[in-house]
């Protein structure tokens, strides 16, 4: 008799039998879209309404083939990743657990920590080096006060350091969101079982045009949302804030980015905003610790939010391995 597995609040449960499992479809207690499945005859896990007889006898609503409620966007967001195997849960079923999220960032980071803090320490390494070159480049030159002549040259030379300055802001700003697309590869990569490495950290040169854009839309976006009494602009910063990783993640333009964004966090709003408020937490006891807690903190907020961001798209499978391994099921999405 095969051994069967099921997810139940994004924690892998079994080994049980098949009559244990219709039972528990029968009892309402295995959902037949969001909960999954999975024995050794199967090569992956499956939504178990797929899983012939399980729900044969109870009535359960067919498994759909796509998401009915998708945004009309330039494409199909709904359907599987390409290469992938998993179907993408209707947007809003399944509110993101924040602990259950929080504690895989934990276990992913131990797994990869090494290779993250080398890619953290080159991301820091380069952002140093451009703020402090931007710095020295900017800085006016001293006055001379027993030299009247010299407030006139230090007005002049601030005027044009200030014109500097803000060509230079520009570009470390370009530099900056060139960087984030490829610490979205990695966190993807990291928490889809994916490898990483410090190269993937320049790798987002092709979508940097989109997410400029995607990036001025946003910021306009969220600073009127601010100007209207502050919580409309932290209710649209949380709806709109994964448009840079659905660049990365689906190779989608700045306006299908913010709208796959929008779509994707419906009904996660209070989720989201938990998930900041013990980022925030985590990242004030790193500090707490000299700082030096801040070198494990930092990567398991990063990844958090990435795992957030998958199980929007997939639910509970986010944050499950493969029975028997420490091989992500979102492996086979990559």
């Amino acid at each position: 008799m095969n051994e069967w597995y099921y997810s139940d609040a994004g924690q892998q449960r079994g080994p049980v039998s098949f009559d244990e499992l219709r039972q528990r479809a029968a009892s309402g207690q295995l959902n037949a879209v969001s909960d999954l499945v999975w024995n050794s005859t199967m090569t992956g896990w499956q939504p178990a309404g797929q899983v012939p007889r399980i729900f044969d006898s109870t009535g359960a609503p067919p498994v759909p083939s796509s998401n009915p409620y998708a945004a009309p966007l330039s494409q199909d967001l709904s359907a599987p990743l390409a290469g992938g195997a998993l179907p993408m849960i209707p947007p809003g079923s399944q509110p993101p657990d924040v602990i259950v999220c929080v504690s895989r960032a934990f276990t992913l980071t131990n797994r990869n920590f090494l290779r993250l803090l080398i890619i953290g320490v080159v991301y820091f390494i380069i952002l140093l080096v451009l703020t402090s070159l931007i710095a020295w480049m900017t800085m006016p030159k001293a006055v001379n006060f027993s030299d009247p002549s010299s407030f006139q040259a230090y007005a002049g030379s601030a005027s044009q350091f200030s014109i500097l300055r803000l060509l230079l802001q520009f570009v470390q700003n370009i530099i900056s969101i060139f960087l984030y697309l490829g610490l979205a590869r990695v966190g993807l990569n990291v928490v889809s079982g994916g490898t990483i490495s410090v190269a993937q950290l320049f790798s987002g040169g092709s979508k940097l045009l989109t997410a400029f854009g995607a990036s001025i839309l946003f910021g306009l976006a969220v600073g009127i949302g601010f100007i209207l009494l502050i919580v409309p602009g932290i209710y649209l910063l949380i709806r709109l804030g994964y448009f840079l990783p659905a660049i990365v993640d689906r190779n989608l333009g700045a306006v299908d980015s913010l709208k796959y964004s929008w779509e994707l966090t419906r009904n996660s709003g209070l989720p989201i905003f938990l998930l900041w408020i013990v980022s925030g937490l985590l990242v004030f006891a790193g500090m707490l610790l000299l700082g030096i807690g801040l070198i494990y903190a930092i990567p398991v907020v990063s990844i958090a939010t990435v795992v957030v961001y998958r199980w929007l798209q997939y639910g509970h499978v986010a944050v499950q391995d493969e029975p028997g391994t420490e091989t992500p099921v979102l492996r086979r999405i990559l």
